[in-house]
């Protein structure tokens, strides 16, 4: 069983969060610029 699999099955039934907020950081800093430069 992958370390996934295993995360799912710990998981299973409970309220988790598998968000990667490192992966999200480039979609953040996009979406910052865009609105910087309607702000002006």
């Amino acid at each position: 069983m992958t370390a996934e699999d295993q995360a799912m099955v710990d998981s299973y039934n409970k309220k988790v969060d598998f968000v990667d907020f490192q992966a999200l950081k480039p979609i953040v800093e996009e979406i910052n610029f865009i609105m910087q430069g309607e702000s002006k």
